[in-house]
């Protein structure tokens, strides 16, 4: 409820902004300064194509290979600049956000789960959204504490916990936790059905071939930081050498799986670098200038919450930055 509550307080506020006219004169009066790169996640195409179009009403869109030439110091750095880009594979980025790009001739880079990418998996997280939603149970323990379901509020917030939750401790405790939780609710991980599928190669290269750049997002979707160096050599290095051999192109950027803080280190980017990698992108909320870090650049999202408003405000920096769970 909380939640909810917090999303119409601010989509009110930003409403108000946009269209008495607000943003629009502070942004013109305060400018971006740098580059905001966008990651957009689960955006159907009437909302994902409103929201491109402000941005390149208002913005310069630029490729990520630009902006990390930018970086190098190859180009001089654009202000009010927007970088896209999308995460994991899913095909609904081919069948909703392809066309958009397309039609309005904008670049964009999309980052794989290479080991995934052409196979009928499903991610953990959503194995466990579909587990929790569709259960008949009214109550999940885990970690013995007890979490209701007993209501689509009650499961969303016990969702956002056990998202929380499982995200902190190392793949094989996940699987063993994700098991539980999943026979716990009255069902199978072999039996959840796949309602958010993974491209297939062929969309992959059709990507390419429309001028979508490709980026790489580990083999599995690890959280780097919770894998021994061995591991994340093998994630990073060959995530790159799928995408390379099975797309016919070079793989210049990485996007770390979760993407805070914690989820990376020292170590990942010294490999990512000696793996022929130029840059990597995080979900740190930020935007970009020549002072930034390649391999820890800040992203902001955009996700099924994110309307014109919300967006406009987002990148005005007049609120700092709007962050939905997504």
């Amino acid at each position: 409820m909380k939640r909810r509550i917090r999303i119409l307080l601010v989509k009110l506020i930003c409403g108000l902004a946009y269209y008495s006219g607000v943003i629009g004169l502070w942004r013109r009066l305060f400018p971006l300064k740098g580059v905001c790169i966008l990651f957009f996640h689960q955006m159907d195409r009437i909302r994902f194509e409103l929201c491109l179009r402000y941005i390149g009403r208002h913005y310069q869109v630029i490729s990520m290979d630009d902006l990390v030439d930018c970086l190098m110091g190859q180009q001089s750095i654009p202000n009010s600049g927007v970088v896209l880009t999308f995460d994991d594979g899913y095909r609904s980025n081919v069948e909703e956000n392809l066309p958009v790009l397309k039609e309005m001739q904008l670049p964009c880079t999309g980052f794989l789960t290479a080991g995934l990418v052409g196979t009928e998996q499903v991610f953990w997280w959503d194995q466990l959204a579909y587990a929790i939603r569709h259960t008949r149970e009214d109550i999940l323990i885990l970690n013995g504490n007890d979490y209701s379901l007993r209501n689509k509020i009650h499961k969303e917030k016990t969702l956002a916990r056990c998202l929380a939750l499982l995200k902190k401790v190392p793949e094989a405790e996940k699987t063993i936790q994700l098991n539980n939780i999943v026979e716990q609710l009255g069902f199978k991980k072999s039996t959840i059905p796949c309602d958010n599928p993974l491209m297939t190669w062929e969309q992959v290269v059709l990507m390419k071939e429309s001028g979508i750049g490709l980026g790489a997002h580990t083999l599995d979707h690890v959280i780097l930081s919770q894998c021994d160096p061995d591991e994340q050599k093998r994630q990073i290095e060959l995530s790159k050498d799928i995408i390379e051999t099975r797309a016919r192109c070079r793989v210049r950027h990485f996007a770390y799986p979760n993407g805070r803080k914690e989820d990376y280190d020292f170590h990942c980017k010294r490999l990512l670098r000696d793996c022929g990698f130029d840059s990597a992108v995080t979900t740190e909320i930020g935007t970009v200038d020549l002072d930034s870090d390649r391999y820890a650049l800040p992203r902001k999202p955009m996700t099924a919450n994110t309307t014109v408003p919300v967006l406009a405000m987002t990148l005005s920096g007049m609120m700092g930055s709007i962050e939905f769970e997504y």
